[in-house]
C-alpha cells in the first residue's frame, strides 16, 4: 500500500508541477506569439503524458513512457531553441520561420536518434545559438529586450538548473521533487522571457543588446 500511495504522490508531483507552464502559453496567445504557445500547449502535454506513463508504467493514448520521453524532450528543447531565436532581430518573418522549421527537423531527427544520448540534447541547444551569431555579424544587431524581465527570467532560470541538476540522481529525489520544481521554475523563467520580447508597435527598451 505505501509502494501504490508513493506512486501516486509522485505522479502528483511530476504532472501538477506542469501546471505553472499554462502562464508562458496563455502569455505568448495573449501576446500573438502563436508557435510560442502552441509549443508551450504541446511542452506541457508531453511532460504530464510522460511522467505519468513512467511513473505508472503503463502505456498512455497508445503510447510507452519512452515514446512520450522522446515527445517532452521534442518540445522542451524547442522552447528552449525558441527563446533564443526571439532574439534575432528580423526584418523579414521568413527569415525566423525558416529558422524555426530547421530546428524543428534537427530536434525531432536527434531525439529519435537518441534522447537519452546526451550529444543529442546539447547539438539542438547550440544550433539556434550557431544562427544568432551569424544573424549578429550579419546585422549588427539583437533583439530589444525588456530590462527587468530578461533580469526576472535569468534568475528564475538559474534557479530552475539547480533543481533540474538536483533532480538528475533519480533515486535520492524523493517523489521527484527537485525535478517538479524545476518545472515550476522554468515555466516561470519562460513567462518573463516571453515577456521581455518588445514586438513590432510596442514600446522600444532600454535594452537592445549590443556587441562592441
Amino acid at each position: 500500500a505505501g509502494t501504490t500511495m508513493t506512486l501516486w504522490l509522485q505522479t502528483l508531483s511530476t504532472v501538477l508541477t506542469n501546471v505553472p507552464g499554462i502562464l508562458p502559453t496563455y502569455n505568448a496567445f495573449r501576446r500573438r506569439m502563436y508557435c510560442e504557445g502552441v509549443i508551450g500547449v504541446f511542452t506541457v502535454l508531453t511532460s504530464v503524458f510522460y511522467h505519468m506513463a513512467e511513473t505508472l508504467r503503463r502505456s498512455l493514448l497508445g503510447m510507452s513512457a519512452g515514446q512520450w520521453h522522446r515527445l517532452d524532450n521534442v518540445f522542451a528543447l524547442l522552447t528552449f531553441n525558441g527563446l533564443v531565436l526571439n532574439l534575432l532581430d528580423v526584418e523579414d518573418p521568413k527569415e525566423l520561420e525558416l529558422y524555426r522549421w530547421i530546428c524543428v527537423c534537427v530536434v525531432t531527427w536527434c531525439q529519435e536518434a537518441g534522447p537519452w544520448d546526451i550529444r543529442y540534447t546539447i547539438g539542438p541547444l547550440i544550433l539556434p545559438g550557431l544562427f544568432l551569431i551569424v544573424h549578429y555579424f550579419r546585422t549588427g544587431r539583437f533583439a530589444s529586450m525588456r530590462r527587468m524581465d530578461v533580469f526576472k527570467g535569468a534568475g528564475f532560470i538559474a534557479v530552475a538548473f539547480i533543481f533540474f541538476a538536483r533532480g538528475l540522481d533519480e533515486d535520492n529525489d524523493y517523489l521527484r521533487l527537485n525535478h517538479g520544481l524545476w518545472h515550476v521554475f522554468s515555466s516561470i523563467a519562460f513567462h518573463f522571457f516571453l515577456s521581455a520580447k518588445v514586438l513590432p508597435g510596442e514600446v522600444r527598451s532600454t535594452l537592445n543588446i549590443k556587441l562592441p
